[in-house]
């Protein structure tokens, strides 16, 4: 069975669009699911819109307030429990390069530059005193540094034959120094996610996130790219009737829960 793997950050998981949950956690009905996405959200993400249209699986392990550390070493544990790699497609949406990882015991905690994390009481000395660290500086060398991992890693991607289409959410590399991506990143230095979707005039839905309006443009914008580096991919099936021309105007659409019936496993 072939299947698209999504990962990335609260743009990834849909974060907003289930009552602007950004944790499936948030929702009394999803308390056993943690930090992962509310499952009601996943069928509104560009990464569901996609693998549907190209009639394939999706596995989506994005989380909201992502470090790029913790896509990567999830991305990487994934493909080593994964024994059959001849038909993965890896679509990631790589997060704002200051985020970090720190452990904590045998779990891991994800912190942001916004100074409101919620960490341990035993982190939170450390936290106060790193988000100080953070300046435009830091942030120009946390950008070169995880522009130098991700090439690292598509080329890692490369030698195994595994397909992949990389993009940045939020913030593009600095252009000074540009690698050749083989197609296989989405506009790396021109532009990213949010860019894409506030150029074409989609509105926010929570200040932060998009709504489903918001994925399904996203979705159309990548999705050829997509099929270019699906190798397994027939060509010939490719239903461009599905992929209709962009609006320039959105509707901002939150979608309703459903009733509950039980977890869905």
């Amino acid at each position: 069975m072939s299947i698209v793997y999504v990962n990335g950050d609260s743009h990834s998981a849909g974060a907003g669009i289930i009552n602007g949950y950004c944790f499936a956690d948030e929702d009394p009905r999803y308390l056993a699911y943690g930090r992962r996405a509310h499952p009601e959200a996943i069928p509104h993400t560009y990464g569901y819109k996609i693998s549907k249209t190209l009639n394939q699986g999706i596995f989506l392990e994005a989380e909201s307030a992502s470090s790029n550390d913790r896509i990567l070493r999830t991305t990487k544990n994934f493909l080593e429990q994964t024994k059959d790699k001849s038909k993965i497609f890896l679509l990631i949406g790589w997060t704002s390069f200051e985020r970090e990882e720190w452990k904590h015991g045998e779990d891991w905690i994800q912190v942001t530059a916004s100074g409101t994390d919620s960490v341990p009481e035993e982190f939170k000395e450390k936290y106060k005193d790193w988000v100080t660290t953070q300046t435009s500086k830091t942030l120009l060398e946390k950008s070169h540094e995880w522009h130098d991992k991700i090439y690292q890693f598509h080329k890692y991607l490369e030698n195994l034959k595994i397909g992949h289409l990389f993009f940045n959410t939020y913030t593009s590399f600095d252009s000074t120094k540009q690698y050749n991506w083989n197609e296989k990143y989405y506009k790396p230095y021109e532009e990213t996610f949010h860019d894409f979707l506030i150029k074409n005039n989609y509105k926010k839905i929570d200040g932060q996130h998009f709504g489903g309006d918001g994925h399904t443009a996203w979705s159309k914008n990548i999705t050829e790219s997509v099929v270019t580096q699906m190798s397994w991919f027939d060509k010939k099936d490719f239903p461009k009737n599905q992929l209709t021309e962009i609006k320039k105007q959105s509707i901002i659409t939150k979608a309703k829960t459903k009733p509950f019936t039980g977890l869905i496993r």
